[in-house]
């Protein structure tokens, strides 16, 4: 969906290009940013960053049905600041970039049919998503619902990125948060045996975002194993994935080496697969292709 809507976008700019042709199409438009599309029984819905979303039944006139960062009866998280409460506690909450402000950005919506809800039954529209702070101190979270347009109840935070092995603070006028990895949910995914301790998570005591990415751009996709992973990053530290375990939505973290051709595996953030060492790249999507036989990874380029 995604490539069909940038194919369009595509398709216009370059029909557009010749004399004498007038190719816009007067639909009714909206503005969502890092856009990530869903079909749903003949109703496409496309989420954004910054809480924004719409929804079309011909990809050409659109509607908003959302309200932004509305704190209170938010249409996607109800009471934004309560429910997104363990996200923001880390980053995205009135702290340094977004001081005074919210940043929630690049939903992925699916329907996961085996996502085991806490009622027991099975089935639901999951959201991941990622709430930030700097270039580099981020978390991907995720959150559920029975509606594609909400409200969405958040579950759990996955990926924390931006930690340091020391003390070390981010202030505003509201948050004091202590940046040391304890902080994160590192500690209790070492304490069940799920993650190894990784010096190299670190560079002079910050945090080594030459080798490990900022947490930002969840996607979610299927490999031809039949298993579900979710691919994610942003510069400088590249693009890494991680399998999903669909019954509960949460990571499968894997043993701590290298791949074959010398790749990163690390048992926290996953498997490097492509950029990293300061090459910019972010906004990742897979997609296999069983006519070539290849999957297919898309990134942005980016400044910072």
């Amino acid at each position: 969906m995604k490539k069909l809507l940038s194919f369009i976008a595509s398709l216009s700019v370059l029909l557009s290009a010749f004399s004498g042709m007038n190719c816009y199409s007067a639909g009714t438009r909206i503005s969502v940013h890092d856009p990530s599309i869903i079909k749903e029984n003949g109703t496409y819905y496309v989420f954004g960053s910054h809480i924004d979303a719409g929804k079309s039944t011909d990809l050409i006139n659109w509607n908003t049905f959302t309200n932004g960062y509305a704190t209170q009866n938010n249409v996607e998280f109800g009471d934004l600041s309560k429910n997104l409460e363990k996200a923001f506690a880390w980053a995205g909450e009135d702290l340094e970039d977004c001081e005074g402000g919210f940043s929630v950005w690049a939903p992925d919506v699916i329907w996961n049919p085996d996502y085991v809800n806490t009622d027991g039954s099975k089935g639901a529209y999951v959201m991941y998503f990622c709430t930030s702070s700097t270039y580099m101190r981020s978390v991907i979270c995720y959150a559920v619902s029975q509606n594609i347009e909400g409200p969405y109840t958040f579950v759990d935070t996955l990926i924390y990125s931006g930690f340091t092995d020391n003390d070390s603070f981010a202030t505003s006028s509201t948050k004091n948060v202590n940046c040391k990895y304890t902080s994160t949910n590192i500690d209790e995914l070492i304490d069940a045996g799920e993650v190894t301790y990784n010096d190299d998570w670190f560079s002079k005591h910050n945090y080594n975002n030459y080798l490990y990415p900022n947490a930002i751009d969840p996607t979610i996709y299927y490999g031809t194993d039949g298993k579900m992973y979710m691919v994610y990053g942003s510069w400088s530290g590249g693009i890494f994935t991680l399998e999903i375990d669909p019954a509960t939505g949460k990571c499968i973290h894997p043993k701590t080496g290298t791949t074959s051709d010398g790749r990163i595996i690390d048992s926290y953030f996953g498997t490097k697969i492509a950029g990293g060492y300061y090459k910019s790249g972010e906004g990742p999507f897979i997609e296999y292709n069983a006519d070539t036989g290849y999957y297919y990874l898309w990134t942005l380029p980016c400044s910072s």
